[in-house]
C-alpha cells in the first residue's frame, strides 16, 4: 500500500529489510539481494543510519542494488550505498517508465550474481556401434542450471514518486 510522505525513509526501509526480512529467514544456499527503488533524498539526521544498515546487510551477505528514479533521487545517498560492497551496483533512471525499459539489464545483473548450483547428473545409455564393436559411445552427463535466490524489492514511498508511479513499479 502506498503510504506517501514528504521525504524518503531509506534507512527505515533498509532497517526493516535487515531485521524483518533477512534477519528471520535463513537460507544459506540462496543468494540474497535487496533492490531499493528510491525517488527522493532522506534528510541528513535520518540518513546517517543508511551506512549502518547497509553494512548490516553486507554482514548477512545481502547485496543491495539502489535504483534512483527521477531527478529528485539522491545521487550522494545512492553512491554511498553502492560503495559499501563491490557487488552493490547503482542504477540511475530518469523515472519509473525507464525501469521497464531497463528491466532486462537489471535482471541480467541480478542473475549474474547468483552462483550455479550443481544438480544431479543423469548418465546417458552406453550404446555399442555395430560397425566397430570396439568403439563405445562415452558416457555423458546432462547438466541443468539451477539458481536459488532471495530477492526483496524495497519501494520508497515518498511523494516524489507518487502513488501512480509507486503502483507502476510494483
Amino acid at each position: 500500500k502506498y503510504a506517501g510522505g514528504k521525504v524518503a525513509s531509506t534507512s527505515e526501509a533498509l532497517k526493516y529489510t535487515l531485521f524483518h526480512i533477512f534477519g528471520k529467514a535463513d537460507r544459506p544456499e540462496a543468494s540474497r539481494i535487496a533492490l531499493l527503488l528510491t525517488a527522493s533524498e532522506e534528510p541528513p539526521p535520518m540518513a546517517r543510519s543508511i551506512v549502518r544498515y547497509v553494512q548490516g546487510l553486507k554482514k548477512k551477505k545481502v547485496i543491495v542494488i539502489p535504483v534512483g528514479l527521477g531527478p529528485h533521487a539522491s545521487l550522494k545517498q545512492i553512491r554511498l550505498i553502492e560503495k559499501q560492497a563491490p557487488e552493490n551496483k547503482a542504477y540511475l533512471l530518469s523515472g519509473v517508465n525507464e525501469l521497464e525499459q531497463r528491466r532486462d539489464e537489471i535482471l541480467g545483473y541480478l542473475c549474474d550474481l547468483v552462483p550455479d548450483i550443481p544438480v544431479a547428473t543423469i548418465p546417458s545409455q552406453i550404446v555399442q556401434v555395430t560397425m566397430s564393436p570396439q568403439l563405445l559411445a562415452s558416457p555423458t552427463s546432462l547438466h541443468s542450471r539451477h539458481m536459488i535466490l532471495d530477492v526483496v524489492f524495497v519501494l520508497e514511498g515518498s511523494d516524489r514518486i507518487g502513488e501512480a508511479n509507486f503502483n507502476k513499479s510494483k
